[in-house]
């Protein structure tokens, strides 16, 4: 007998929900828990009961905790939504094996779901397991591993939109940006409903210096979901890139109210205070998030570094840091940002960015010391022609 584990503030949805697996002959047994840790002692766990009552957008926001988690990561959930719209619906299929209905519970809504929940869980439990092989590998940048399991999962998979998301958001990764590109178009073909696949294409545009095709994908998306706020926090980075500081701000700000949550709302608030001298109003807001933070804003400053500002990006790093602290893989962003002077002939910042690298940098790194041995000597003969 497997469990299924609610996640609830009080006993009535256990006992409903106990009746409605009964009467149906599920052979379920249930757990109350109070907190998502307890899912890890739960031997048999079958999948996850979630209701807020008040808060649609919370209850969405603790099934992706258990997501990006390290454990259950992709465990079948039942999301108990009051005021469920089709915004919530495009949220849980984006985060995968979510089935939403409504709050307080139907039995003409649940039960159906509670079927699926059971069956999926019994049946497929071998593409659970490989998501979350696939997605463990992805966040220790394991690339090499997850090819091979995106092609079992590929065949395994009756549908292949997210086989095919996985490879572009893979490609996205690896900065292979036209492989990323074209996956991730095909994505959009197979599911145009996904915002997640839509995004996606947007953040492979942008980040393959394609501005007008990324803004052409937002913006025929937007009429699907007006207002969704990674939409926004993409057109906040934009502005951001174009030195409109103050708008990229407002709309990294306007986000966050619609979904204080993510990441990358986050990190682009950071910056953008960070460029207008304002940047601990972030500290109280980071949680659990701040590591995929940290990262966002490295990418950020990346932006403007390429994009021939390496003084506000050298600002960025050097304010952000006040925030968020050490960064263990900052030497790679400084020599990134090294290279980016080093491209401009700005002798003076090559120099200081390749010191910053050589400093946080592991002690058999060395890379980054013939770059810094020619910026010494350029700045040397510079000095001795003035």
């Amino acid at each position: 007998m497997g469990t299924i584990a609610l996640y609830c503030q009080t006993e009535e949805l256990v006992e409903a929900a106990r009746e409605f697996g009964a009467f149906e002959g599920l052979d379920i047994a249930w757990q109350r828990i109070t907190i998502l840790e307890q899912l890890a002692e739960i031997k048999t766990l079958e999948g996850v009961v979630i209701e807020n009552s008040g808060d649609a957008l919370a209850a969405i926001q603790e099934a992706r905790a258990i997501r990006e988690g390290r454990s259950n990561t992709f465990l079948p959930i039942i999301l108990l939504l009051p005021g469920l719209d089709t915004y919530h619906r495009a949220l849980c299929f984006d985060l995968e094996y979510i089935l939403p209905c409504v709050a307080p519970l139907q039995s003409l809504d649940f039960i159906p779901s509670l079927k699926k929940l059971v069956l999926f869980s019994r049946k497929r439990r071998h593409l659970m397991d490989l998501r979350e092989r696939i997605s463990l590998n992805m966040q220790q940048k394991q690339f090499d591993k997850v090819g091979p399991l995106l092609e079992t999962y590929a065949k395994q998979d009756s549908e292949p939109f997210r086989a095919t998301l996985l490879k572009a958001k893979l490609h996205l990764e690896m900065k292979d940006y036209p492989n990323a590109i074209l996956s991730c178009a095909s994505a959009v073909r197979e599911n145009s409903r996904s915002l997640d696949a839509r995004l996606t294409l947007a953040v492979a545009y942008t980040e393959n210096s394609q501005i007008d095709k990324a803004r052409e994908v937002i913006d025929k998306s937007l009429s699907l979901a007006p207002g969704y706020p990674p939409f926004l926090s993409l057109k906040a980075r934009w502005a951001v890139q174009e030195g409109k500081i103050e708008l990229g701000l407002s709309l990294f700000e306007e986000s966050l109210n619609s979904d204080p949550h993510q990441s990358a709302a986050l990190a682009g608030k950071l910056v953008a205070e960070a460029l207008l001298n304002r940047a601990d109003s972030v500290r109280s807001m980071l949680g659990s998030g701040q590591l995929q933070v940290t990262r966002l804003v490295q990418s950020y400053a990346l932006d403007l570094a390429r994009a021939n500002k390496v003084g506000e990006a050298e600002k960025i790093l050097q304010r952000s840091q006040q925030v968020l602290g050490e960064q263990p893989d900052s030497y790679k962003v400084w020599m990134n940002m090294g290279l980016h002077a080093r491209r401009l002939q700005n002798w003076q910042k090559a120099l200081s960015f390749f010191k910053a690298c050589a400093a946080n940098a592991p002690a058999d790194y060395d890379k980054v010391h013939p770059y810094l041995a020619e910026a010494k000597k350029m700045l040397q003969k510079k000095t001795a022609a003035a």
